[in-house]
């Protein structure tokens, strides 16, 4: 069975580590055009719906397909098992102890090889736009 380890940002920093830009965009690298494809589908269906030229049924069909294909995107890169850009070892994951602003869960992944880590946000706080 898996446990879940606690760390922070700054205990990493404070223990010689530096945070590793190049690392997060590896991991987002594989997910960005099937993203951006679901969006774009999504953005898509929802101007042909009110734009008259497509059924509200296959409409609403579509743009719920078009989460659920997201939704599978954020799964598969939060159970993906990144490896270091300089070992090339899996990289350990931990939860964050303190999260970024704005940020409710956030995953670190760390190479203590290479004492570089990156932090990943999985989801964020949403705000009320009403006044």
């Amino acid at each position: 069975m898996n446990e879940i380890y606690f760390i922070s940002a700054q205990e990493l920093l404070a223990r010689g580590y530096t945070e590793d830009p190049v690392g997060l965009r590896r991991l987002d690298r594989p997910y960005l055009v099937p993203g951006l494809a679901g969006v774009l589908v999504f953005v898509g269906s929802l101007v042909l719906v009110f734009g008259g030229k497509l059924v509200l049924r296959t409409g609403l069909a579509i743009m719920a397909l078009s989460w659920c294909v997201l939704g599978a995107l954020v799964f598969r890169q939060y159970v993906s098992k990144p490896r270091s850009r300089h070992t090339g070892k899996p990289l350990k994951k931990y939860k964050s102890r303190h999260p970024q602003t704005n940020v409710t869960y956030e995953v670190i992944y760390v190479c203590e090889d290479s004492k570089t880590f990156f932090r990943k946000a999985y989801a964020v706080e949403s705000h009320d736009c009403g006044g």
